[in-house]
């Protein structure tokens, strides 16, 4: 189950984001579900339906892990495909 202490390495496609702060100042305040991720993006849908591409390394985000609960996550600190980023993130707690 998807909390704060699991949410790095869990799914993120489908969950609600919005961003923090950017290198990009007109990338802040920018919110979506999350339709898409790769190594170094995220790919968030707006309310207007229209998909914006987010540079995860020049950024500070926020992913929604339940109803009004948001978790701070730093984009260069995830810079790793998703498939990747839970053995990764693993590695570097231990």
């Amino acid at each position: 189950m998807l909390n704060k202490d699991n949410a790095l390495a869990h799914e993120w496609i489908g969950l609600n984001a919005r961003i923090r702060k950017s290198s990009c100042r007109a990338m802040e305040g920018i919110a979506g579900k999350v339709v898409d991720e790769t190594k170094n993006m995220l790919v968030l849908e707006d309310a207007d339906g229209f998909e914006k591409r987010i540079p995860k390394n020049s950024s500070v985000f926020e992913i929604e892990v339940g109803p009004g609960d948001w978790v701070k996550i730093d984009g260069s600190a995830v810079c790793y495909a998703p498939e990747d980023r839970p053995k990764k993130l693993m590695k570097r707690m231990k």
